[in-house]
């Protein structure tokens, strides 16, 4: 692919047809790429290969950020509502009602934010059979157990999905939900496009790295709830017991994130590699044994 356009998806091996074919709306409010719409995706694609029909709601108005990411990633079925950030009535009666009708033809509703939980929750009290409704948390910060939650998560959603199993222990022990309706399923990395086996000198050689030399990495976006700063404290232990190795950092949002990890205690060293998306991005970096040294496309 060419610089800053999306990887193509592997080929992957077709799969025997589901005894039961279901309808799936995902539907996600992203402005941009993130793990939330890539995890959308995904499973519309997934869905799909396994014999199901998957639909991806989005944004109005991600074509270039998010729709057509998706489509390279083999989503044949993309729809779009306003999904505007915040409170705004009008729009969001407008989705409610589109919501609404879509639902009729379908198996599950699948949302990823909490714009769109509350459209899909609302959507479905207008109807007589509620489509069941299936909520993705993708960040790890406590959910509140005020009283609006307390009703969106224990009787509007029929299953919670998070990210860890300290959220999900955090929402039984507030009674947010019920013990079998929430279940934590951790991130994971595609076997097929991840290859730790492959040949890794030409990016070692760019970051300066001897070829004997152990290498952890962390690769996120730069944002305070990744840990930067707990893996450089990590880090900082190891160097202090003279084990040799190389800390490198990939991820977006360089220049907010450098900031918060530059004023932490510091490895050996370090590297950083702002700008990651899909394609590998032109890296400018220089090393040194007395701090963070990086430089973003």
């Amino acid at each position: 692919a060419a610089e800053g356009e999306p990887s193509q998806p592997s080929v992957r091996p077709a799969v025997a047809p589901p005894r039961i074919q279901m309808k799936i709306l995902q539907v996600v409010s992203c402005r941009g790429w993130s793990s939330d719409a890539y995890w959308a995706t995904r499973m519309c694609s997934e869905l799909d290969r396994t014999g199901h029909e998957a639909t991806l709601v989005c944004r109005r108005g991600t074509e270039e950020r998010v729709i057509s990411r998706a489509r390279a990633e083999g989503v044949k079925r993309i729809e779009t509502l306003s999904l505007r950030s915040g409170l705004r009535p009008w729009a969001d009666l407008d989705d409610i009602r589109s919501l609404r009708a879509r639902l009729e033809s379908a198996d599950i509703v699948h949302v990823h934010r909490g714009k769109e939980h509350w459209l899909a929750a609302l959507a479905n009290r207008l109807r007589a059979r509620p489509t069941p409704l299936v909520r993705t948390r993708h960040i790890v910060q406590p959910l509140q157990p005020h009283a609006l939650n307390r009703w969106l998560y224990g009787h509007a959603t029929d299953l919670m999905i998070t990210v860890s199993e300290a959220i999900a222990r955090q929402c039984r022990a507030a009674g947010l939900v019920s013990a079998h309706r929430v279940i934590a399923l951790p991130g994971g990395a595609d076997g097929e496009r991840f290859q730790p086996a492959s040949d890794s000198t030409a990016l070692r050689r760019r970051l300066g790295i001897d070829e004997e030399a152990a290498v952890i990495g962390v690769l996120s976006g730069f944002r305070v709830m990744k840990g930067h700063g707990l893996v450089v404290e990590a880090a900082t232990r190891l160097a202090s017991g003279r084990r040799p190795f190389h800390l490198v950092f990939a991820g977006h949002h360089l220049s907010r994130g450098l900031g918060r990890v530059g004023n932490k205690p510091r490895a050996q060293i370090v590297a950083v590699i702002g700008g990651c998306g899909s394609t590998t991005s032109r890296i400018g970096t220089g090393i040194t044994r007395s701090g963070i040294i990086g430089a973003a496309s």
